[in-house]
């Protein structure tokens, strides 16, 4: 049984203890919190025994074999840092920094010291998104995709919820999920061309012989959509959560898994994955679906060409 530890006391840390206390090999041990009323609440909700204030602690307790950190944006830095010096395996609530330097010195402390690392890209693991790549591929490959997700701005920033830092970066704070999309369903990424101002972005990226438009505007609403064009038909997906299959004048409709209507969409199925990645003797984190610190690193860099 893996001995469990969150971080955060707050909206993904009540999604994830859902998950985790429903999972037999796990023990949700610990959980740590800057507000302890918030982390004494979810621990009598959830039945966890042990709750700590101070992050530093609760690692050093010896109580906890992998950490689930569900802090806040403008704290994810410093304590996945503070985790990963001490070389036990986490989750991370994207994104893992605001900026690729903030990325990349934690990639680098993660492999110096042979760290297993997961970043919380739900997404990719939602039943619908991974119909959608499995009928692209039956539909003779995707040829193009189009990822369209406008992100408010002033209405999100009006909530008070964020900083001005983090408003500023929103396109990491959260756009990084459709970025991971993009990566998930064409590869790796070659070439990048973008127009950007105020937070508004129109790219067109290229992998092999995959074509790729993205567009958010920060003045515009509406659910996230994906489309993929491919060689023998269309796949459309909007909202994420409903996966409409064209092909051979036929329209097949499915939407989310029994589990993605149970649980958070996607975070079953990539909890589950992070914890058998962690009691394999592998150290890949793609054999289980997963975007480590290093891959989400590579999709970070993919936004840095986007908004420059």
């Amino acid at each position: 049984m893996t001995k469990v530890g969150i971080i955060g006391a707050g909206y993904m840390a009540d999604h994830h203890l859902k998950v985790l206390t429903a999972i037999k090999s796990v023990d949700v041990t610990s959980i740590c919190s800057r507000t302890i009323d918030s982390a004494s609440k979810m621990s009598k909700k959830w039945g966890i025994e042990r709750v700590f204030k101070d992050h530093v602690q609760m690692i050093e307790s010896g109580e906890v074999e992998a950490v689930f950190i569900c802090a806040p944006v403008s704290a994810m830095f410093d304590i996945t840092r503070d985790v990963l010096e001490r070389g036990i395996p986490c989750l991370i609530e994207k994104p893992v920094g605001l900026s690729t330097d903030e990325a990349s010195v934690l990639a680098i402390i993660a492999r110096d010291n042979n760290t297993k690392t997961a970043v919380g890209c739900n997404r990719r693991f939602i039943s619908t998104i991974q119909e959608a790549k499995k009928a692209a591929n039956n539909l003779g490959g995707l040829r193009h995709l189009t990822v369209v997700a406008h992100e408010p701005i002033e209405e999100i920033a009006s909530t008070g919820q964020y900083s001005d830092s983090v408003m500023s970066r929103w396109i990491f704070a959260n756009g990084i999920h459709c970025i991971d999309l993009i990566r998930y369903f064409v590869g790796d990424v070659d070439e990048v061309s973008s127009m950007s101002e105020n937070q508004n972005y129109a790219a067109v990226l290229r992998s092999g012989n995959a074509t790729v438009s993205y567009t958010s505007r920060s003045d515009a609403k509406g659910r996230w959509s994906v489309t993929l064009d491919c060689r023998k038909g269309r796949v459309t997906l909007c909202p994420l959560e409903k996966t409409v299959i064209e092909a051979d004048n036929k329209t097949n409709v499915v939407g989310l898994s029994e589990i993605d209507q149970e649980f958070k969409p996607g975070l079953w199925h990539q909890n589950n994955s992070f914890l058998k990645f962690l009691e394999s003797s592998s150290f890949e984190a793609s054999d289980f679906g997963l975007s480590d610190i290093h891959d989400n690193f590579k999709t970070m860099k993919v936004i840095d060409k986007i908004v420059s």
